[in-house]
C-alpha cells in the first residue's frame, strides 16, 4: 500500500493530473497517519470515466472493480483496486505507470476537445 501511494503522489505528473481533476484519491491525505485498514485504493476518475479506467488497466491484465452509484454518491463513480502481499515492486510501479498514462491521455484528449 505504502509503495503505491508513494509511487502515485510523487509521481512527476501528479500535480498537474490533480490540477486538471482527471481523478483523485479521497485518501490522500490521510493514507500515511496509522496503519492500513484496507487493501482496497478507490480511485476517483472524471463523471464516466471509472468503466473507461477500468478496461484501461484490464487490458494490461490488471482485474479492477468499479463501484456506482447507489454505492457511492451519484457522479462519483470509482474503480478500486486491491493490492495484496502476493504483488511484486514491479507489478505496483507498472499499475502505477498504467494509471498515470491514462490520466494524461485523458488530459490530451479534453484538451482536444
Amino acid at each position: 500500500m505504502y509503495r503505491f501511494y508513494t509511487q502515485l503522489t510523487s509521481h512527476p505528473d501528479w500535480p498537474q493530473i490533480k490540477r486538471k481533476g482527471t481523478f483523485y484519491l479521497p485518501t490522500e491525505h490521510t493514507w500515511y497517519l496509522g496503519p492500513f485498514q484496507s487493501p482496497i485504493v478507490p480511485l476517483v476518475p472524471q463523471h464516466d470515466l471509472a468503466v473507461n479506467l477500468e478496461k484501461y488497466l484490464e487490458q494490461a491484465n490488471y482485474r479492477v472493480s468499479t463501484v456506482h452509484y447507489p454505492i457511492v454518491p451519484d457522479r462519483t463513480g470509482r474503480v478500486r483496486i486491491v493490492l495484496h502481499a502476493d504483488h511484486t515492486p514491479q507489478q505496483i510501479d507498472h499499475v502505477v505507470e498504467l494509471i498515470i498514462q491514462w490520466a494524461n491521455k485523458q488530459g490530451a484528449r479534453g484538451a482536444r476537445l
